[in-house]
């Protein structure tokens, strides 16, 4: 009998041990009481949208992609300088409409692969009234496009949109309620 409590009892810590580990893992945590990221660890597990509720993106309609150009590439830009200028990089500008009854305090957005938010892309004396909106430029040089994205509102409640396209996104929609 002793053994049977004894294999359930590792088991049990194994499990927990799993889940801590899981739930450290995951970015959106970090702010966050231990059993609401656990639960919402669960949900993403489950396969649940990753999107929390209250946060909507709008996407455009997924275009066909254009033929194969045949044709060489035009010759690179070169700026006075002298210098070779870079090719553009992907749009990554959306604009965020609070929908909600109090102001927006803070907007992160990081990279998928980011453990971390990051600095706050409103700064510290900007804030979006309710009913308004602001556009967001996510561009920081690098190639990828798919960004996690975190609002927090003046009471602190949180939407978070994992896993975008911000090359694709236009509007992403918040409120607190």
């Amino acid at each position: 009998m002793w053994t049977i409590a004894r294999g359930i009892a590792v088991s049990v810590g194994a499990v927990a041990a799993v889940s801590v580990s899981l739930v450290q893992l995951r970015k959106e945590c970090q702010d966050t009481t231990f059993v609401e990221c656990l639960g919402d660890t669960v949900g993403w597990m489950s396969g649940e949208n990753r999107a929390r509720p209250g946060a909507q993106a709008l996407l455009p309609p997924a275009k066909t992609p254009p033929p194969p150009i045949t044709s060489p590439p035009p010759p690179p830009v070169t700026s006075s300088t002298g210098k070779t200028a870079l090719p553009a990089a992907p749009a990554r500008g959306f604009t965020v409409i609070n929908a909600g009854n109090e102001p927006v305090f803070h907007i992160f957005a990081s990279r998928c692969e980011d453990r971390n938010w990051g600095t706050d892309r409103l700064g510290t004396n900007e804030v979006i009234p309710p009913g308004q909106r602001r556009v967001l430029n996510v561009h920081d040089g690098s190639g990828p496009c798919c960004y996690d994205m975190r609002v927090r509102f003046k009471s602190g409640t949180k939407r978070d949109l994992m896993g975008v396209d911000v090359c694709r996104l236009t509007h992403w929609t918040v409120n607190n309620h």
